[in-house]
Order: C-alpha cells, then structure tokens, then sequence
C-alpha cells in the first residue's frame, strides 16, 4: 500500500516543532531565572558590603592610629620637633613610613605655625588646619572632603617627654587611592564616594563609576540596593554612610557587564543541551513510534488487505495491550467471525449440493431397487432349480447359499443407500454373540485377505449385543475392507473389542496404513468425501456412521500407537459380559 504522506512523517515535523517551541519556551525561561538568581546573588553580596566597610574602616584606623603613634613616641622625631627648625624635622620625615608615604603631610608647632606642609596646595592645607584646630582627643581621624578628593586624617598631638605640648601632626590619605581600591578589592564591586552632592572619588578606570554623573546616584536611597540605570547600563548600586565622617560610599554592581559574559556561555550551554536533547528526545521518539505504532499499524493493513483478498488463514495476535492492540483483537474478531461466516456458508453450500445429490442418489436407488429386483429373482429362482436338481450335492448346496447371501447382501446394500437418500432406516434388531458375529465376518474376508499376504486379526471378550446384525455387519464390512487396500504385504489388520471404563462396548479396526490426515479426518464421514480410492463414491463410511447412529452409538477415526488409522464403533452400554475369558482368533 502506497502512502503519499506517511503518518510517522507528519508526527516527526509536528513533534520537531513543539520540540523547538517547548525548548525556546524553556531556553528563555531558564535564561531569565538564571538571570534572575545571579542578580539576588549579587544584591545579597551588596547588602554584606556594608559589614565589610564598617570592619574595614574599624581596622584601618585602628593601624593608622597605631602607626601615627608609634611616629609620635619616637626619639628622633620628637628631637626633631623640639629643635623647631623646619628643616630638622623635614629631614626626620622620610624616616618614618607612615609620614613618608602620606599624600598629605601637616606639621605645626604649639603656636600654630606650619613647620612641614605637603601634598597639597597651601588653601586646602590652611582650611584642613583650621578643622581639626577643635580636636580633643590627642590622636583622631577624621575625613575631609575638598576639591574633588577625599582625605582620611590622623590628627595628632605632639607630647614632649617633659608633657609639653610641641606642636600637631596632621597625616592625611586620600580615599579615592584607599577606599576605593581595598574596597574593590575585597568586595569585587565598584566604588564612588559621594559627597556633598558630587562624586568626590570613584575607583578610576574604564569602570561604569568613572563614567557615572552624580546625578545618576545620587537619589539612592542609604542602604537600599537601587537599579540605576548609567548612558543605557545596567547596574545596582548600594549606598553606605561612611561611619567616621558620614560620606556616601556607593558600592556599584555592573550586573550587565558581569552577567552577561556569564549569560552567553550559559545560553550556549542550554542551547548544546536543547539541541542534543531534542535530537536524541526525537530520535527516541521515532524510533518508538515506529516500533509501537506504524510497525503494528502497517501490519494490522497488510492483514485487512489479506482478509480483503479472502485470505482468512492466519491468527492476528494483538503485540501491546494499548489502543493498537484493542484494535488488534477487533480486528481478530472480525476475521475470525468472517472465517465462521464463511465455513458456514460453505458448510451450508455442501449441505444444500449433499442434498441435491442425495436426492439425485435417492431417486436413482428407487429406479435400480424396482429394476435390480426382478434380475435378483432370477438368479436367486436358478439356484434353487440348480440346488433341486442335486439335492445331496453338499458343494453345490454351498454354493448356492453362497449365492442366496450375496444377492441378499446386494438388495440389502441398494435399500441401505434409499434409507441413508431419505434420512428414514428401520433397524430388525436381535441379539447376537459379538465373537461369533465378527468370526463370521473374518471369515467372510478370510480369501481377499489370503491373496493380499495380511493378516487379519480378532481379540476380545465374549459379549453378547442387540444390534441389527445384517446392517452391522456392513459397517465393519466397510472398515476391513478399507483396512486392506491400504495395507501391505505383512501387515495385520487387527479387530478388538470390549468394555470401555465407561461402560460403552467398543469394536475397533485397527490398520498399519499410512493412516488418516488431520484435515481429512474431520470430514470422511462426510457424504461423497472419500480418501483418494480409485472409483470410491464417498458414500461407504457416511452410510456406515449412519447406522451406527441409529443404533445409539457412534463411528469415529483415530491414529494408532505406532502408526495407521483406528475406526472404532462405540455402542451404549445395553451390552453384557458373559464371561471374562480372553479370545483368540487369528486367519492368515
């Protein structure tokens, strides 16, 4: 059967394309969580910052205070600020690390005059003093914010040993060199201090902090992760109040710049993942569907176009218990009911032809029983004249008799196939000595048997029955004889009977013939069915059965032991045993 458009085709490029919709569907929907989750991760490590900057900040001032200290406590450097020359103490400074290093250096004396000044321009040194001219503790940091930069300052007194008061040390370290680059450093985020309204220090760079406006942080509300969104970038930015001085330290988070990096190698993950899974989800889906489906449906269409073509000779056995194999088994119930329909048409075809036939046959032994009749007279009528003429001739009175049975049997034969024509038998039934009848029969075959080299052999139990002896004697007359022609040189046809467990009286005919095919033995009973004998009419066995039938038993054909057909005529149980004593009689 030619398919323009395959069924499993038409299933792969829809399945292909709920495929590819469900995995963009899930693509996009895994992107977005994916993306979803990085940006929690990183408001969560925002919201940590602030810990970070308060133990940060904790920690610097308590080493600059401490180093501060150690500068103030030493020798040299307090030998240096007694001899109040600038260039004494100038020289001192490059000594100490912490001065040496500093981007803002102050040094006054107790009157308030500038011994030492760098790092910055003379108007921010001189405000940067005027501030922490209030302190009260002898050692304090502060924060100033000037002219775009942000400094961290240690202000400290200078104690002479004696406890004067020598002067004041102003040690000073921008924010934008400290704050931005150990902050990043620890956090991994981007820093911008904001003060007063302006970006005072950020961490420099190609960074999105170096390229934001103030504008653009500046209503992020303290300690609140914000998005904001800098010339078409994405980022979140988180604001802490500087604890020392109170300057806004916004710690930025380039989520675009950092995740997306991330996003497409994870996209190219999910995309590897969706285009080998689909393959193989589709691979395995093929392959099953055609294992499961068409494979059984391209078989359930071979079967329907066998059954279409009137072969109805197979069993269609349904190979899964789902839909296919329900439409499987309907569809075995409807072979197996068009294979009854058609047995019975044809059983009924053979009916009505046996019938007509029957009929045909019936009329014609009408005509040869009214036309055989006056022949059979004659004959019968010369054998008596023969038989008068010597009466004491033994041989010929043998003869004779001989004569008399055989057209006896001759008429009784003709009226056997008008009753079987016409359905209606009339039995003359006596009882008889089931031993002594079947000797009679053997020896009624004990010539044909002689000439053909086979032996015929008879086994049983004394029994006595009421049967009609002339019409049984022809059922076993047609056994035998069937059991010779199909026997060989050396074989023996064997005749046993008895008592069955049920009570039955069987005789059976056994032969080691080629026996009788299985299709064959369903029917040979059957009117005009015959075995392949030459000039067989079918009619013997049918005949046969029939008055077996009539006298309440049944005729039935079985395989032997070995090999050979076995016919066995089983009478119900009106029989009785006379005696027990096996026997034995044989003629070869």
């Amino acid at each position: 059967m030619n398919v323009r458009r395959p069924l499993l085709r038409q299933f792969t490029v829809i399945l292909a394309g709920l495929i590819v919709a469900l995995s963009w569907g899930a693509f996009a929907i895994t992107s977005q969580v994916i993306r979803s989750g990085l940006e929690d991760l990183f408001t969560q490590r925002l919201e940590h910052a602030k810990t970070m900057l308060v133990e940060y900040v904790r920690g610097r001032n308590y080493a600059r205070v401490s180093e501060i200290e150690g500068v103030l406590t030493s020798p040299r450097f307090l030998a240096a600020m007694e001899t109040l020359d600038p260039a004494t103490i100038a020289e001192s400074v490059p000594t100490h690390a912490p001065l040496e290093l500093a981007d803002l250096l102050l040094i006054v004396d107790s009157g308030e005059r500038t011994l030492v000044a760098t790092g910055a321009d003379p108007p921010l040194l001189e405000r940067i003093r005027s501030r922490t001219r209030d302190h009260t503790e002898s050692v304090e940091v502060i924060v100033h914010a000037e002219s775009g930069d942000v400094y961290e300052l240690v202000v400290a007194d200078v104690i002479a040993n004696n406890g004067a008061l020598l002067g004041r040390v102003v040690v000073g370290s921008s924010l934008a060199a400290v704050y931005t680059e150990d902050l990043r450093r620890l956090t991994g985020f981007e820093i911008l201090l904001v003060s007063d309204g302006r970006v005072a220090a950020s961490s420099g760079g190609r960074t999105v902090a170096a390229d934001a406006d103030v504008a653009e942080f500046a209503n992020v509300e303290p300690e609140t992760v914000s998005r904001v969104n800098v010339r078409g970038r994405k980022v979140l930015a988180y604001c802490v109040p500087e604890p020392v001085s109170g300057i806004a330290v916004t710690f930025v988070a380039p989520i675009d710049d950092t995740i997306d990096p991330i996003m497409t190698r994870v996209r190219g993950l999910l995309l590897t993942l969706a285009l080998v899974g689909g393959l193989v989800g589709l691979g395995t889906l093929y392959v099953y569907t055609k294992r499961r489906v068409v494979l059984p449906v391209q078989r359930l269409a071979a079967h329907a176009e066998s059954i279409a073509r009137g072969n109805l000779g197979f069993r269609i056995e349904p190979e899964t218990s789902d839909e296919l194999g329900c439409l499987a088994a309907e569809f075995e119930k409807m072979r197996s009911q068009l294979e009854s329909n058609r047995r019975e048409i044809e059983a009924a075809h053979r009916e009505r032809v046996d019938a007509e036939r029957l009929a045909a046959l019936g009329r014609f032994a009408t005509g040869i029983i009214h036309d055989f009749k006056n022949p059979m007279a004659v004959v019968r009528g010369t054998a008596d004249l023969i038989q008068a003429r010597d009466p004491n001739n033994e041989k010929v009175s043998r003869q004779c008799g001989v004569i008399h049975r055989q057209i006896d049997r001759m008429v009784a034969l003709t009226r056997d196939v008008l009753e079987y024509a016409n359905g209606r038998s009339v039995l003359d039934v006596c009882e008889v000595d089931v031993a002594a009848f079947l000797g009679e029969i053997r020896d009624g075959h004990a010539e044909p048997f002689a000439r053909a080299g086979i032996k015929l052999a008879l086994r049983g139990e004394a029994l006595r029955a009421t049967i009609d002896p002339i019409r049984m004697r022809r059922v076993i007359d047609n056994v035998v004889t069937n059991a010779l022609e199909i026997s060989r040189v050396g074989d023996t046809v064997a005749v046993t009977w008895g008592r069955a467990d049920s009570g039955d009286v069987f005789i059976s005919i056994s032969d080691e013939g080629p026996g009788v095919p299985p299709d064959l033995a369903a029917r040979i009973f059957e009117p005009f069915v015959t075995s392949g004998k030459e000039g067989g009419s079918g009619l013997g066995l049918a005949i046969a059965r029939k008055i077996v039938q009539d006298h309440g038993g049944d005729l039935s054909v079985g395989r032997g032991p070995q090999a050979g057909a076995v016919f066995t005529v089983t009478l119900p149980g009106k029989l009785y045993v006379e005696s027990k004593q096996p026997m034995l009689s044989e003629v070869s």
